[in-house]
């Protein structure tokens, strides 16, 4: 989509023009602007929502609307259709307020459609005052920007996304993944997500409801309902939704599973069938997405995914620039001066700091054992975020129990972020899983999160105290 500025020279000094292309048809555009389905997901500034009362897009008819700004102040308007010619003219006044008059002008450009904006004041002077008290210039630019983005997006719904997997796995096995909510909440979603299951009711009809946690702790709430659940057939929409539980993006998926020599190939059919302007980031992302939740699947199907439970999170933020609390813990000799709970010596910190390599370090309380514990690195993204194994082990790397808890869990998924809510400030944040546990190792995990948090607030302690000194 290209911008240019136009006037004309009668009345240059008192009119606000924009010129923009779109790459959509001239009749589709046309339409943009005389159906209200279209007008009210697109008209206004950015950050505006606009609800269309009534739209009578003739010679003489009349348009109401009211546009909602940000910070919750209402704008009615009243307007009055002049000339239509579809799909090239458009034509309407503001019979109250400046009493400006709006022509629009489209142009076919090789399948492609040229729109002139051309906004007429009264005097210069309203014209200025419109301009710089309303932001009319930035506004007008704004809400052709958001028009570009409405065609972007039903352009992409045109084409259904489809997906082919392969795995080496029973139909009924990889039917109970779609099906069974312990299951979903094992893979749903991009690489690094986690999905937290309300409902999933798979029988026709059943609801659905998750919310989906992105790695910078934002949540993806997602709805929907089943249709047909078969065998080998699985149907369902899912509404990714707004903070205020309204639907974003619409999809009727439809899995398919077919066997053959000993393997079951998976067919997911996606097609858009409702959108809104918020919707272009969802689909920009919606292939990635469901790429990287297929390969989840494989990956549970596999057991090559972790099953974990309950999560916990501490967070912390530090009066710290970020490659200073990143260098704490990513390198030797700083670990070794504030790493484990309040009270503990490091006698051992052996650090390895790359991805696959690990951190075999030692703790030792006043006049006690000697605990040891290995970290193993899975993903190093400097300096954002670390993913890594921790486990208790012996002074030889080897992986132990905990030497105080026999049912704890042998081993947890460590991601630690590192967050600049403000210059100079540096936000912390660890998440702890247990990973593979029997029911009685996961429980006894989710009955220490009090300790847990104890533990981890001492640590932080210590690490607040070496910054300071390290700055």
């Amino acid at each position: 989509m290209s911008a240019a500025i136009a006037e004309t020279s009668s009345t240059a000094d008192r009119e606000i023009s924009l010129v923009r292309t779109f790459d959509a048809p001239r009749e589709l555009v046309y339409r943009m602007f005389t159906e209200a389905e279209h007008v009210t997901h697109w008209w206004g500034p950015q950050g505006f929502r606009t609800q269309v009362h009534s739209m009578d897009a003739r010679p003489g008819g009349r348009w109401s609307l009211t546009m909602t700004g940000p910070d919750g102040t209402v704008f009615p308007n009243e307007i009055v259709f002049d000339e239509l010619v579809p799909p090239s003219r458009i034509k309407f006044h503001h019979p109250g307020g400046p009493g400006h008059t709006t022509t629009i002008e489209l142009a076919d450009k090789g399948g492609k459609t040229e729109v002139s904006f051309h906004m007429i004041f009264p005097t210069a002077e309203i014209r200025k005052f419109v301009a710089e008290k309303h932001g009319a210039v930035q506004g007008l630019s704004d809400t052709l920007a958001k028009l570009g983005k409405y065609l972007t997006a039903r352009a992409a719904q045109k084409e259904d996304l489809v997906l082919t997997r392969i795995f080496a796995a029973p139909l009924d096995v990889v039917a109970k993944m779609f099906t069974d909510p312990q299951h979903v909440g094992r893979w749903w979603g991009p690489k690094h997500f986690k999905s937290v299951v309300h409902e999933w009711d798979a029988r026709p009809n059943g609801k659905i409801r998750l919310d989906m946690h992105a790695p910078d702790n934002v949540v993806y709430p997602m709805g929907g309902r089943f249709h047909d659940v078969e065998h080998a057939r699985i149907v369902f929409t899912a509404s990714a939704l707004d903070a205020e539980g309204n639907a974003v993006l619409e999809n009727h998926n439809t899995v398919t599973l077919t066997e053959k020599g000993g393997q079951i190939t998976l067919t997911l059919r996606v097609h858009v069938i409702a959108l809104t302007p918020a919707a272009t980031l969802y689909l920009q992302g919606m292939a990635q997405g469901w790429a990287q939740s297929l390969d989840r699947l494989e990956q549970a199907l596999s057991k090559k995914e972790p099953i974990m439970g309950s999560e916990f999170v501490i967070a912390r933020t530090f009066d710290a620039p970020r490659d200073l609390v990143w260098k704490a813990w990513t390198e030797r000799d700083n670990l070794a001066k504030w790493f484990g709970p309040k009270g503990m010596n490091i006698v051992t910190s052996d650090l390895d700091f790359r991805v696959g390599g690990t951190y075999h370090y030692g703790l030792q309380p006043p006049g006690g054992e000697v605990f040891y514990g290995l970290w193993r690195f899975r993903e190093i993204t400097p300096p954002k975020e670390l993913v890594f194994l921790s486990s208790f082990a012996d002074a030889t790397r080897g992986l132990v129990r905990h030497p105080m808890a026999p049912t704890w869990p042998l081993e947890m998924l460590s991601r630690i972020t590192f967050e600049e809510p403000s210059p100079g400030q540096t936000t912390v944040t660890v998440h702890w899983s247990a990973l593979n546990a029997t029911p009685t190792e996961q429980q006894t995990f989710d009955n220490a999160h009090a300790s847990m948090n104890g533990g981890w607030s001492g640590t932080f302690e210590q690490l607040a105290a070496y910054l300071v000194s390290a700055k």
